[in-house]
């Protein structure tokens, strides 16, 4: 915000110095509060965290969405093979060993979709609070968002 930016794109859901909260600390309303009285351009890029959870889930193929945007071929039948869905690193931070290990859909799944929630609930708070307080929230879809399955262009605005 010191740099006079018109717009920030990536919304607040790295807290560097509050990882373990998730309800608006004083410094991150501090940040939304001055981009307000700024007037500057937000972009949360909340759907990047859902498409890596997405990446975990092993219903998402049969997303009835999926055939407005991802060509019908992959979908018949020819889903990628699980634990290839998102970058290794992606994997590695958002699964314990154990889970990695098990190749259990299921586990991984509750796994990422734990691991998600807090960066998910920030970035959810810092734009409800924007928006509540005449902040300039703006759209964008996050494609390509990281080299995954996930975040398919087309789906993205719908989501």
């Amino acid at each position: 915000m010191q740099a006079g930016a018109d717009i920030v794109a990536h919304g607040l859901w790295h807290w560097n110095r509050e990882q373990s909260a998730t309800e608006l600390t004083p410094r991150a309303k501090q940040i939304l509060d001055d981009a307000i009285k700024a007037n500057t351009g937000w972009q949360p890029t909340m759907q990047v965290l859902y498409g890596l959870r997405i990446c975990f889930d092993p219903a998402y193929l049969a997303d009835p969405r999926l055939p407005v945007s991802f060509p019908q071929v992959p979908l018949n039948g020819t889903a990628p093979r699980r634990g290839n869905g998102s970058a290794p690193s992606s994997r590695q931070t958002l699964l314990s060993d154990k889970a990695l290990k098990s190749h259990d859909p299921q586990a991984q799944w509750q796994e990422a979709q734990a691991a998600l929630a807090p960066p998910i609930t920030r970035d959810r708070n810092a734009t409800r609070y924007l928006a509540a307080h005449g902040g300039r929230v703006l759209f964008g879809t996050d494609t390509p968002s990281a080299p995954t399955y996930a975040n398919q262009p087309g789906l993205n605005g719908l989501a």
